[in-house]
Order: structure tokens, then C-alpha cells, then sequence
């Protein structure tokens, strides 16, 4: 269903469609050709949500499913800490009816990081955890490793290729909650030499929550929403996601985003005049 809607079809039926999205959120704010080479659609899974199409009543029974899993790794995942978090604040710290899902397509795209050409660009994902499904053989998922990208090889599932596997990153939220030296939010990218498909849930504390974690954490304390909004203003400004570092309990002296602005604007005009037309 989603290769049909998506690969199949013209682009302004695509664009028609509630959630439709492609390419890079940051593009117009930056007036730069650093398109990633992928479109999809993003389905909320709240209640609220009045999207009744097909497509949208497929993910929302499918997230509804996948939420139960990202429950389960995430309260094993405090155990394992000793975060001791109670039901209250552990609720609170993932809250299954404001996740979302969103389904990628990858057309195939040589990869070339010097002209900025990828299907996704090197990121951390905001969210607690995120659970990945894949096509079987495609491949493309790439983490940052030693300094160096590696391929994501995903285990044997029910077809002997990957298909069925479920496959798991943990975001910035994770790395806040665990005080910074408990777990880390992986650097990734999308490099697909092939057209690639993926569904993806990412599960986000509620707005309201207060991320902290044991005396001697790396962050002060901080709303998820504080944190969203954060992240919003650096994209909108900069292009670029600051995150983290931005709640450090010590932090550094850093750019305001009008500073941090103009610096990415000359550099981004820079590297378009190096990589010509």
C-alpha cells in the first residue's frame, strides 16, 4: 500500500494527501540545495488525529501495536539503569498516544556526502526510542561508528533477509533521562542505492514532562516541550539541530541563533559555489 502511494503515484495526488512530506524541513529557511532524497507520510497517532484515509487507519493499528513494544524496551531499559522512575514518571517519560509513525520512501540515490547528496542526512532522533521496520535486503542505514559510517545489517527475520526484524535507536530523551553516561543517541544516516521503505515510530515524552535524572546528570532539568521548541528555533535559524547541548547543566558559552545563522549562511553559500550547478 505505501510503495503504491508513494512511488506510484503523481506527485500532486502524493502532495493531496494528509501528511504528505519530501525532502529537507530546513531547506526553505536556508535557501540551500540540500534536498534529502526521501518522501513520506507522517501519521500522529492521537486520538484527535481526523486523518481517516486507508493508509492512516493501516499505521494507526499497526502503531498501536508497536507502542506496546517501545513500553516494554523502555520500562527494561530503566530496570536495567536502576532509574528507579515509578509508574507516574515512567508514563510520563513515554507516553504511547503522542508518538507518531512515519513511512519513508528512499528513491535510489548515489550517495555523495560532498555535494550534500544523501537520502537522509547525519542526525540523532529526538525521541526516547525509535522503532524501525524495514524491507529485507535494501539496506541503507548507516550509524557513525569509530569515527567512520558503517552499514546497519539487520539480523536474519522471518524470510532470512531482515524482513520481520524490528530495529531499535535510542534518542536524545533516552541519553537525558539516563543523565548522559548511561546510553547514547546514535548518530545516523540514510545512504540507499535502492529505492528503500521503512516505517518508523518514535516515542516522545509528554510535553509536560520534567526530564531530569540522579544527582550528577550532564543536564539540568528541562520540559520536553522546552526542549522541542529549542530544537525548532536552532533548524529555523541555523538548519541545524543543536539538541543536548543547548540544557548542558554546565553549559558553554554558545552562538546565539542570529550569530549561528549568518555563520551557517556563509558557509552554505560557500559549498554551493563549490559544487557548481
Amino acid at each position: 500500500m505505501a510503495r503504491d502511494r508513494l512511488s506510484r503515484a503523481p506527485f500532486h495526488d502524493k502532495q493531496a494527501q494528509p501528511g504528505y512530506f519530501w525532502g529537507t524541513p530546513a531547506l526553505a529557511a536556508l535557501r540551500v540545495r540540500r534536498v534529502n532524497w526521501v518522501e513520506g507520510f507522517h501519521v500522529a497517532l492521537s486520538s484527535s488525529s481526523t486523518s481517516d484515509s486507508e493508509l492512516a487507519d493501516a499505521a494507526r493499528e499497526y502503531g498501536a501495536h508497536v507502542a506496546r513494544v517501545a513500553r516494554r524496551l523502555f520500562d527494561a531499559l530503566a530496570a536495567a539503569l536502576g532509574l528507579g522512575l515509578g509508574a507516574a514518571r515512567a508514563a510520563s517519560y513515554l507516553a504511547e498516544r503522542d508518538g507518531f509513525l512515519r513511512v519513508y520512501r528512499y528513491p535510489p540515490c548515489l550517495a555523495d556526502p560532498a555535494r550534500n547528496r544523501l537520502g537522509m542526512e547525519a542526525h540523532t532522533d529526538s525521541s526516547v526510542l525509535t522503532v524501525i521496520a524495514q524491507e529485507g535486503g535494501v539496506g541503507g542505514l548507516q550509524v557513525l561508528h569509530d569515527g567512520a559510517w558503517r552499514d546497519v545489517v539487520a539480523p536474519p527475520g522471518g524470510a532470512g533477509d531482515g524482513d520481520g526484524t524490528l530495529l531499535v535507536n535510542l534518542g536524545d530523551m533516552a541519553v537525558a533521562i539516563g543523565g548522559g553516561d548511561a546510553c547514547r543517541s546514535v548518530r545516523h544516516r540514510v545512504a540507499a542505492g535502492a529505492e528503500r521503505l521503512s516505517l518508523c515510530y518514535f516515542a516522545f515524552p509528554r510535553d509536560d514532562a520534567v526530564i531530569r535524572c540522579c544527582h550528577g546528570s550532564r543536564y539540568r532539568p528541562f520540559t520536553y516541550a522546552e526542549f522541542r521548541e529549542q530544537v525548532q528555533a536552532d533548524i529555523k535559524a541555523t538548519g541545524t539541530k543543536v539538541g543536548l547541548d543547548r540544557f548542558l547543566a554546565e553549559a558553554p558559552p554558545l552562538k546565539s541563533p542570529a550569530d549561528e545563522a549568518a555563520s551557517t549562511t556563509r558557509s552554505s553559500a560557500e559549498e554551493d559555489s563549490q559544487i557548481g550547478g
